[in-house]
C-alpha cells in the first residue's frame, strides 16, 4: 500500500502511519514458512507430504485447526471425526486452511488479554457472518468470502497494538487508529500475497453497498462486525439469544450452539454466552388461546 496515495490530513499522521506499516511488514513474523504455502498451493500434492505440515507449524494452531475440522459445522452431525492432518485439509479446503493459518499465527502473536479480545473480535465477525450469508441464501463463494472478510477486517489494528507493545513510548490516538487502520490491514493483506485479492475490497473503506437486489459482501461483513463490536463494547464478548439443541433429540443444532462450538474450537469459549430462548416447536407446545 503506497502511503503517498492516502489522503491524510497533516504530515505528522503519515509518518506515524508509514513506522506502524514498516513495523508490520517488516517485524511481524507469523508462524509458518513458504515452504507450507508451496506444499498447500500443491493440488497434486501427496497425503504423506500434506501430513508432514503438522511438525512445521506451531503445535497450539495445529491442535485449533483439528478442533475446527472436527466441530459442528464441518464433522460432528455429518461426516464424523478426522484424525490426520491431511485429513484436516481436506475437510477445510487448501485455501481456507492456509487463511487460518495466517489469522491464528496473528491470533498469537501476543498473549497480551487486550490484543486476545481484540483477535476473537475478529473470529466473532467471520463467525457470525458466515451464519448470516448462510440464512441470506447468498451465494457459497460469497459466504466464504464473508468468512474470510470477517477474519481480516481489523488486522490493522492488532498490527497497531503489536506496534504499541514495542514502542512504549507512542500512543496512537483513537481517531486515527479508526481513520488509518484499513490502510494498515490493506499493506499486509498485500505483503501476504497467498492471501485472498477480494479481502482489500471488504477491509478498504466504504459505504454501506448493495448489488442489486442483495447485500454485497462488504456489506454483510459489516453487519456482522458492527453487532460483534457492540456487544463486545457492553460485555467484553459475543452475547446472543438462540434456542439450544433440545433434550429428547429433535433440534440438533441451533445458530447458537454452532457459535458456541465454533468459539470453543478456536479456543475462545470465554468470549461468547448464549441466552437459551424456547424454540418454535417450544413455544407451540407451550401456547394457549389466552396468549392472543
Amino acid at each position: 500500500m503506497d502511503i503517498d496515495l492516502i489522503p491524510i490530513e497533516n504530515e505528522r499522521d503519515r509518518e506515524l502511519l508509514r513506522d506502524i506499516q514498516d513495523y508490520g511488514l517488516k517485524k511481524i513474523r507469523v508462524g509458518f514458512s513458504s515452504e507450507i504455502l508451496d506444499i498447500l498451493d500443491d493440488s497434486e500434492a501427496k497425503s504423506s507430504k500434506i501430513e508432514t505440515l503438522k511438525d512445521k507449524l506451531d503445535k497450539e494452531i495445529v491442535l485449533r485447526l483439528f478442533a475446527v475440522a472436527n466441530s459442528v459445522r464441518y464433522g460432528k452431525l455429518s461426516a464424523g471425526s478426522v484424525h490426520t492432518f491431511f485429513e484436516v485439509v481436506m475437510r477445510l479446503g487448501m485455501t481456507h486452511t492456509k487463511v487460518l493459518i495466517a489469522a491464528l499465527s496473528i491470533a498469537t502473536l501476543s498473549h497480551d488479554s487486550a490484543y486476545e479480545a481484540a483477535s476473537a473480535r475478529s473470529f466473532a465477525t467471520s463467525l457470525l457472518g458466515r451464519l448470516l450469508a448462510q440464512r441470506m441464501r447468498i451465494p457459497e463463494d460469497d459466504v466464504r468470502k464473508v468468512e474470510l472478510g470477517g477474519l481480516f477486517l481489523e488486522v490493522g489494528k492488532l498490527v497497531i497494538r503489536l506496534y504499541h507493545a514495542a514502542h512504549p513510548g507512542i500512543r496512537a490516538p483513537g481517531e486515527f487508529i479508526n481513520r488509518y487502520h484499513p490502510y494498515i490491514g490493506i499493506a499486509l493483506v498485500e505483503h501476504m500475497e497467498f492471501l485472498p485479492k477480494f479481502l482489500v475490497d471488504i477491509i478498504s473503506p466504504h459505504a454501506f453497498t448493495f448489488e442489486e437486489d442483495i447485500l454485497s459482501v462488504a456489506a454483510v461483513v459489516d453487519l456482522a462486525h458492527n453487532v460483534v463490536y457492540e456487544s463486545f463494547k457492553k460485555h467484553g464478548k459475543l452475547v446472543i439469544a438462540s434456542p439450544l439443541p433440545d433434550e429428547d433429540g429433535y433440534l440438533t443444532s441451533t445458530i447458537g450452539s454452532v457459535l458456541e462450538d465454533q468459539f470453543a474450537a478456536l479456543g475462545l469459549g470465554q468470549y461468547v454466552e448464549i441466552i437459551p430462548v424456547p424454540s418454535r416447536r417450544e413455544r407451540l407446545r407451550t401456547w394457549r388461546p389466552s396468549d392472543l
